[in-house]
């Protein structure tokens, strides 16, 4: 066999191996596109199930948040009540609240009640037949000044939650002397009400404007921590952080008005 005749079939064996690399390769890019696109389509069914679980989970959430408030919407917590014994009984109930609050209650306006705790003076929950009955005993609130005695509503995990946030914006506010109070899930700055997502979008707001030397700025948020707290956000944050845990606070009256405060009990 001559050089030439092995050089030819060289090149004939190079080609035809070059032909099947070539067409190997396009199979194999097809096969890889193929199951890319497959691969895109499961992970697109997959992102749908969980944005439908996550949505479903998300209206559960609400219903069930939604029923407990309406399990809780008759109750309120009642806290700094002098007992004499362990031993609650519903006429000690009545009879401190009339005197404390100024109304009349009855044996059948009370469905329930419960101390939450073993102390002495623990929290005491109670639960009204009607809701009439209890928005009457937080409007006498005020009368609760300088008794010792705090009122609260019955609130969820989340509620107590948002009014965390809410009791943090407050204060900032206080700091700053500017009259707030927070009313049901909203704070009230200046005669204007604000929701949580108000008062985030507002901060937002005031960070991405300020100047960057740091206590320039009018901003109500921009407290520095080395500064001393006026008194006035010392006292609202002592009153305040004692019902984190319980709820809303009643005592703090909002409304300037003459009321006949009743006796330290």
């Amino acid at each position: 066999m001559t050089e030439a005749v092995i050089k030819k079939l060289l090149e004939e064996n190079s080609k035809k191996l070059i032909d099947v690399m070539e067409s190997n390769k396009t199979e194999l890019k097809n096969a890889l596109s193929s199951c890319e696109t497959r691969l895109q389509s499961s992970i697109e069914l997959e992102s749908k199930k969980v944005r439908d679980l996550e949505e479903e989970n998300f209206k559960l959430k609400n219903k069930v948040e939604q029923l407990e408030i309406t399990l809780k919407r008759n109750n309120i917590i009642i806290f700094g009540l002098k007992k004499t014994n362990n031993t609650i009984n519903l006429n000690f109930i009545i009879d401190i609240i009339n005197k404390l609050f100024d109304i009349s209650l009855i044996d059948s306006d009370i469905s329930n009640f419960y101390s939450l705790g073993r102390d002495l003076n623990a929290p005491l929950k109670i639960e009204f037949c009607s809701y009439l009955k209890k928005k009457s005993i937080l409007l006498n609130s005020n009368k609760l000044k300088n008794t010792g005695v705090f009122v609260a509503d019955d609130l969820t995990e989340l509620q107590r939650a948002q009014y965390k946030q809410l009791k943090e914006y407050l204060l900032k506010y206080m700091e700053e002397g500017k009259h707030c109070f927070i009313r049901g899930n909203k704070l009230i700055l200046e005669n204007t009400s604000y929701s949580l997502d108000d008062l985030d979008s507002l901060k937002t707001q005031k960070i991405d404007s300020a100047p960057s030397t740091p206590g320039s700025s009018s901003d109500p948020f921009n407290i520095q921590l080395e500064d001393k707290p006026t008194k006035q956000a010392v006292a609202a944050n002592s009153t305040i952080s004692k019902l984190d845990k319980l709820g809303k606070v009643h005592q703090v009256p909002v409304v300037k008005k003459t009321t006949r405060s009743t006796s330290k009990q």
